[in-house]
């Protein structure tokens, strides 16, 4: 009897949902419709005579996961980020809850 109220229930609350969603949307008729301006050219096969030459660095990143086999809390951090890490650094000091 109780799942009956519940299914009941829930039905009427999605019937009203999209009833009240199903309303008229009101707009202002006096709203400026903002313009633009544009302008069409045709392709030319030529010299660039100007450019931009941007200064930027590009990083990418590659992501690992670094698992340790025991846990605890790191103490210290040897390494930062964009550091080039060899076979055998040290990246964290971690002490044991123990």
């Amino acid at each position: 009897m109780d799942r009956i109220r519940f299914y009941i229930s829930l039905t009427a609350i999605v019937i009203l949902f999209l009833l009240n969603s199903c309303g008229s949307h009101k707009t202002d008729d006096n709203s400026q419709t903002k313009s633009f301006e544009v302008v069409v050219g045709s392709p030319a096969i030529q010299k660039m005579t100007d450019y931009l030459n941007l200064n930027a660095n590009t990083v990418y990143l590659k992501q690992e996961i670094i698992r340790a086999t025991f846990s605890g809390y790191i103490e210290k951090v040897y390494k930062n980020i964009g550091d080039r890490l060899n076979p055998g650094d040290v990246l964290f000091l971690i002490r044991t809850k123990e």
